[in-house]
């Protein structure tokens, strides 16, 4: 799998991701600032089903935009990371 993820900054609070496959955690990732992170993560053959399979990303808080700027962004989404890529494919 390949990850291409930058964090929503939110000053002072430190953001956090981590992935989980088919109910096993494979990957923890935590932000010191607002710097892009990428990664090539393994997904082991054993954990991956015929058919559907869950692929679960976690964050450690969502925030407005809106909120962390005082207004000067109007923005109402909550955000948390946004990705330049997520790709899984077959080794």
């Amino acid at each position: 799998m390949t990850i291409e993820a930058f964090p929503e900054c939110v000053p002072g609070q430190p953001q956090g991701l981590s992935l989980t496959v088919n109910g096993t955690a494979l990957a923890e990732h935590h932000w010191q600032a607002c710097e892009a992170w990428s990664s090539e993560i393994e997904i082991p053959g054993e954990l991956v089903r015929v058919g559907w399979n869950e692929l679960v990303l976690r964050y450690d808080y969502s925030a407005r935009p809106s909120e962390v700027t005082q207004g000067a962004n109007p923005d109402q989404r909550l955000l948390s990371v946004g990705f330049t890529r997520l790709a899984v494919l077959p080794s």
